[in-house]
């Protein structure tokens, strides 16, 4: 017992060590936190030079050269259009600068704003050729049909001429109290899927108040003849702004 006792004594302080330094191995450092370290960069200033606003000054001149060539150019090879203010009882409203046309019989009106207009490249054989023997583009004017009765209610008819045929987009009725302005508020059905015996109606009613083939036939040249005289006009205006 006496030779025993020794070794149990060397076993109890192993263990002890040996739980000591378990509970040193699991206790957890704390963390160094290393601060940042920001370091300003110096800010590039852009600069600008005389250099720079004298070559935006040369293409100006640039600019107005090439306004004052095409104007020349136009004057030799174009033609300017005249206008009418009439055409077959329709009264014509238009001011050269703004781009809407009012055609105008009785209770029949037909508005154009040319900036809804389209142009479009035609392969049509008839219409006129470019410089380079291809066909030139046409304008596909659309417009607004209104219609108004007696008791101020209007038939109002979104339409268009593509190609040589009337188009009618979408149609709705305003009523006598509402005002053109309103519109956002008017409901228009989409003529697109009416039956072909309702669409066909539409356009027999239409051509009852002496909107024709041969007047859509009219407008869209009427409109052809408007855009041009805007384009000149267009171009002396831009030469006049960046020439002062």
């Amino acid at each position: 017992q006496r030779l025993l006792h020794p070794v149990m004594a060397f076993a109890s302080r192993l263990l002890a060590t040996c739980a000591r330094t378990a509970v040193r191995s699991l206790s957890i450092a704390p963390a160094v936190v290393r601060p940042t370290k920001f370091v300003l960069q110096p800010i590039r200033m852009m600069q600008t030079t005389p250099s720079l606003f004298a070559r935006g000054s040369n293409k100006s001149n640039a600019l107005a050269k090439a306004l004052e060539a095409e104007i020349a150019d136009e004057e030799t090879n174009g033609t300017a259009p005249s206008l009418a203010t009439d055409y077959n009882g329709f009264k014509i409203e238009q001011t050269l600068g703004n781009p809407s046309v009012k055609f105008s019989k009785g209770n029949v009106t037909v508005t154009v704003h040319l900036n809804d207009c389209s142009m479009e490249e035609s392969d049509d054989l008839d219409s006129e050729q470019d410089e380079e023997g291809g066909s030139g583009p046409v304008l596909t004017p659309s417009f607004l049909i209104e219609i108004t009765k007696p008791a101020g209610d209007v038939l109002v008819i979104d339409a268009g001429v593509v190609g040589s045929e009337l188009e009618l987009r979408r149609v709705g009725v305003r009523k006598g109290a509402a005002k053109a302005a309103d519109d956002s508020q008017l409901y228009y059905s989409d003529m697109g899927f009416f039956d072909e015996e309702l669409y066909d109606g539409f356009t027999e009613y239409l051509s009852a108040q002496g909107l024709d083939a041969d007047f859509f036939d009219f407008l869209a040249g009427y409109m052809e003849d408007k855009e041009y005289a805007e384009y000149l006009n267009l171009l002396k205006t831009v030469k006049g702004f960046v020439s002062n």
